[in-house]
């Protein structure tokens, strides 16, 4: 996850994973030749269910601890982030939008012009708009393009995937990370940044799937021609394996969720009936033994429930000829053993497991897939950096007429996130 960037300032970027189970900061400095991770804070998560908050004090505490481990580690303040965003309430669609290009050729105005165009699906009042994706445009018929600007033409088409989340959960998940003096830089769902860290570029333009499978969530995305043409998310996920887990074996969440991590496995067939393991049961004061065929066949159900939610979404939504690359699994839950034959067999594509493409330092450790959302963030927030600086820097862009390099900035942002600031800036 190298880049050649030039120009550009060392500073600090840090990714904000407020999962179901855990609080992830990953912080990392960016340079010339990319970006180095220098910190990695992480702590239990307390007041968050599936994705969204349920208790503001108890979230706090969990975000300022994991911050206060990613701080002392990379021996730096931090004040910025990026945020990951998750949850139910998270709604993908595809959209068109068609302006008349005003002059003889493509300008950042233009483009502006047809993004808001594209954006123009119906929103709920308790809604709002968080990503214009930009799948491809279109120039007097001429499809497949994916950077119009300077190019001739009279009529502008664009292609997007509109991204939009639930008003109230976005600000309740701000008011937490505003209360740890933390300014949002930017918010990016959670698929969208894991895909960022765990896929190739070849994979995205070929077509692939990735399965986030996290802790209160399972979020969903198809990728083709190198953009996201399908998302969705699903609340059935990794909290509900420790549950079931729990339940069938008599046990407590924390045991269930230490049994699933140690002796857990995703495909029946691979385990010998002789295999057990010791556990302690609600109400005896000894422990017992228990079978591991039975532990991993209580999790096999609640995996191949959610593989057939992923292939039903597939069949509805007509995107399952596109994924010629398969299926990449990331996310906590992904770590499950033969998790990837489980999913082979019920999807009937190819399957891998999505460990991120970072090869700096710290590498052996951000390379885990729970550490996919966080890493991607700060390759966002790279990203973006990087664009504004060569966009800005571009003598043509700073000349066109009514597109002054503070408009250029404004429209990449645009990209990424709808620049709403009462969203994004501290209330008074």
């Amino acid at each position: 996850m190298r880049a050649n960037r030039q120009n550009i300032q060392d500073h600090t970027i840090v990714g904000l994973d407020i999962g179901t189970a855990t609080v992830t900061f990953v912080v990392c400095t960016q340079h010339d030749e990319g970006i180095e991770v220098i910190g990695i804070g992480e702590s239990p998560t307390e007041g968050m269910q599936r994705g969204m908050v349920s208790n503001i004090e108890a979230l706090v505490e969990s975000i300022e601890s994991a911050k206060a481990k990613a701080s002392s580690m990379c021996m730096r303040e931090i004040d910025r982030v990026m945020v990951g965003i998750t949850g139910s309430h998270i709604r993908g669609t595809n959209s068109t939008g068609v302006v008349a290009i005003r002059g003889n050729e493509v300008t950042i105005d233009d483009i502006d012009r047809v993004t808001e165009a594209a954006q123009a699906v119906p929103i709920s009042s308790g809604e709002k708009l968080l990503h214009i994706l930009s799948q491809q445009y279109i120039v007097d018929g001429q499809t497949g393009i994916r950077h119009p600007l300077g190019m001739c033409g009279v009529r502008l088409e664009a292609n997007a995937h509109v991204v939009t989340g639930s008003v109230s959960s976005i600000e309740n998940l701000f008011k937490c990370v505003r209360s740890c003096n933390l300014q949002v830089d930017n918010v990016i769902i959670n698929h969208i940044a894991s895909g960022q860290a765990v896929l190739s570029e070849d994979e995205k333009a070929l077509g692939v799937a990735l399965l986030d499978i996290g802790h209160g969530t399972t979020d969903f995305a198809v990728y083709s021609e190198g953009s996201i043409v399908h998302s969705a998310t699903f609340t059935t996920a990794g909290s509900m394996i420790t549950q079931d887990i729990a339940v069938h074996l008599h046990t407590s969440q924390q045991e269930a969720n230490r049994i699933k991590q140690t002796y857990g496995g995703a495909y029946t067939s691979s385990v010998d009936y002789s295999e057990s393991f010791e556990l302690t049961v609600i109400g005896e004061q000894r422990a017992r033994q228990a079978s591991r065929k039975y532990l991993v066949e209580v999790i096999e159900a609640r995996l191949t429930e959610i593989f057939r939610l992923v292939k039903e979404e597939l069949e509805q939504s007509g995107k399952i000829d596109l994924i010629r690359s398969g299926l990449v699994l990331t996310g906590g839950t992904s770590k499950l053993i033969d998790i990837e034959k489980l999913a082979t067999t019920i999807l009937g594509i190819p399957v891998r497991l999505g460990t991120t493409n970072y090869t700096g330092e710290m590498c052996e450790l951000v390379g885990d897939p729970s550490f996919a959302t966080g890493l991607g963030l700060c390759e966002y927030g790279s990203l973006i950096e990087e664009m504004e600086t060569d966009l800005i820097g571009q003598r043509n862009i700073k000349n066109l007429p009514g597109n002054t390099a503070s408009r250029a900035v404004s429209f990449i942002r645009k990209l990424f996130m709808r620049e709403d600031h009462d969203l994004l800036q501290p209330h008074a």
